[in-house]
């Protein structure tokens, strides 16, 4: 029988708090972002796109940081990232 579960946040009870471990999900979150914004950046000039705003920049990446909020409330492992293979890619089919 196929069960379909719905996540929740805290599912797994309440959180803890140990500087180091956060710290280091920190730094986690920053090199997504480092990357995420990387990506962008790569696409829309290998793209030959009109220049990317930096208000545009900033609500992708502030939407990302949204992201990952929400991949920590409900408890997931990979977190939020673009997709910079799908990226390699466009620019490999040159």
């Amino acid at each position: 029988m196929l069960a379909i579960r719905v996540p929740y946040p805290f599912q797994w009870g309440a959180p803890t708090f140990d500087a180091g471990e956060a710290f280091a999900m920190m730094m986690a979150s920053f090199v997504a972002l480092v990357e995420s914004t990387g990506a962008f950046i790569a696409v829309y000039r290998h793209a030959s796109a009109t220049p990317l705003p930096p208000s545009i920049l900033s609500r992708g990446i502030g939407w990302q940081g949204v992201g990952i909020l929400l991949s920590g409330l409900f408890g997931t492992i990979t977190g939020s990232s673009v997709s910079v293979e799908n990226a390699g890619l466009l620019i490999s089919n040159d």
